[in-house]
């Protein structure tokens, strides 16, 4: 066999080295990620057969914790809630009512409210952003839309959960005061 062009050997070889590198790397990759996530699952089994609270419910928990020193400048109730069929898109409409607790005008609001069944499983979460104001010491009412997915379980079990049946934790993470101050969590 005769080799006409060095290069076009040079080049091949430097090519199959070039993927087998590759190809060992991304192994070894998956084999990282498979044993990060077997640790990580060990870890909330292990806690869960201890009784021990698993992180994301010890992270929810700080969150609850310093939201509530936020809740206590503003806090947020669920008025209604209804489901409306829409001509293109389906929605969950909810009715909210804010209460500044505060001495200060608020300019807006950030936070996350959380939905739970009777039995305290979650439902659903839903970012709340409100830029509308709301005067010191009083209260807003505001409504708000989810567009709703039928083949989101989440989504389906907030829209057939009655409004009486239905629990609620507002996590406020920030207040935006109109002059210009702000409490962040």
């Amino acid at each position: 066999m005769e080799i006409k062009n060095k290069n076009t050997v040079v080049i091949y070889v430097c090519g199959v080295l070039i993927f087998g590198v590759g190809f060992f790397a991304g192994m070894e990759y998956k084999a990282y990620q498979l044993r990060s996530a077997l640790k990580e699952g060990m870890k909330e089994i292990s806690g869960i057969m201890s009784g021990e609270k698993t992180t994301t419910d010890q992270k929810d928990e700080l969150d609850a914790i310093s939201a509530s020193k936020l809740r206590e400048k503003v806090d947020l109730e669920v008025t209604s809630k209804k489901f409306e069929n829409g001509d293109y898109q389906d929605e969950i409409t909810m009715g909210f009512m804010f209460t500044n607790l505060t001495e200060q005008v608020v300019r807006g609001v950030e936070g996350t409210m959380v939905f739970y069944d009777i039995f305290n499983n979650e439902i659903y979460r839903s970012d709340i952003t409100y830029d509308e104001g709301i005067p010191e010491r009083s209260t807003k009412t505001w409504v708000a839309s989810i567009k709703y997915n039928q083949f989101m379980a989440n989504q389906t079990k907030l829209k057939n959960t009655e409004l009486e049946n239905l629990k609620y934790v507002w996590l406020p993470s920030t207040i935006i005061y109109e002059d210009g101050t702000k409490d962040v969590e």
